[in-house]
């Protein structure tokens, strides 16, 4: 049996043993045809709709299972997704710069104010917005979500 350590975002705390089912990350420059196209602001924004969508549908799943914690963490990420200063930013910075670069920026800009902030829960919620980022710009490169492995997995 082979075994390998793999660091990661979890949706929960605490150590798993078992399959590993990782999701990939695309890279996505910031001079993309697609951030660069002049409706960066309009796919940018939807962009961050997918992947609001996408969430919900994990949330649904996750609670019609019985994982009504996990569900409630999932879906609180769906609303930071769906926050209308959040969407703003972006669709502000994506006038001025490439899509992927407002998305970045607009999710890093809030993370730092969330990792600054005293309360260690609310901190933590950082990297969570930084991966709302990640998925928002994989999602605007046209990849879609990950649907969940079909065994139990990590």
């Amino acid at each position: 049996m082979n075994e390998r350590a793999l660091s990661g975002l979890a949706v929960s705390g605490g150590v798993a043993i078992g399959a590993a089912f990782p999701i990939g990350s695309a890279l996505v420059p910031d001079r993309s045809p697609v951030a660069a196209d002049p409706g960066g602001a309009d796919a940018a924004v939807a962009a961050l709709a997918r992947v609001a969508e996408e969430l919900g549908r994990t949330a649904a799943r996750l609670s019609a299972a019985g994982r009504m914690l996990q569900a409630e963490i999932i879906d609180a990420n769906r609303l930071m997704a769906e926050d209308p200063s959040l969407l703003a930013d972006v669709a502000a910075l994506a006038a001025r710069r490439p899509a992927a670069s407002a998305l970045r920026e607009a999710t890093g800009r809030r993370a730092d104010l969330l990792a600054a902030l005293e309360d260690p829960l609310l901190a933590a919620r950082a990297e969570d917005l930084r991966e709302l980022g990640r998925r928002a710009v994989r999602a605007l490169a046209g990849h879609t979500m990950a649907e969940g492995p079909s065994e139990p997995a990590i």
